[in-house]
């Protein structure tokens, strides 16, 4: 025999509450993975490294660019 409407609307009901946990995990873990702030205070020394090889590489190229003082 098949289901009732009732029985219908509760598995709907159910996969709903289902799927927007789900997604409120997945915002959770999105807002987890971007959080720059949260990678920098587990490993501030390599955004420092970052900064410096930025820092070192546009210097490089500025000064290749217009070459050495004549």
């Amino acid at each position: 025999m098949g289901k009732t409407t009732d029985q219908i609307e509760q598995e709907i009901v159910q996969a709903r509450d289902r799927l927007d946990r789900d997604l409120q995990a997945l915002k959770a873990r999105i807002r987890e993975a971007v959080d720059w702030r949260a990678h920098f205070r587990r490993n501030p020394a390599a955004f420092v490294g970052t900064a410096f090889g930025v820092g070192a590489m546009m210097g490089w190229l500025a000064f290749r660019r217009r070459g050495p003082a004549r």
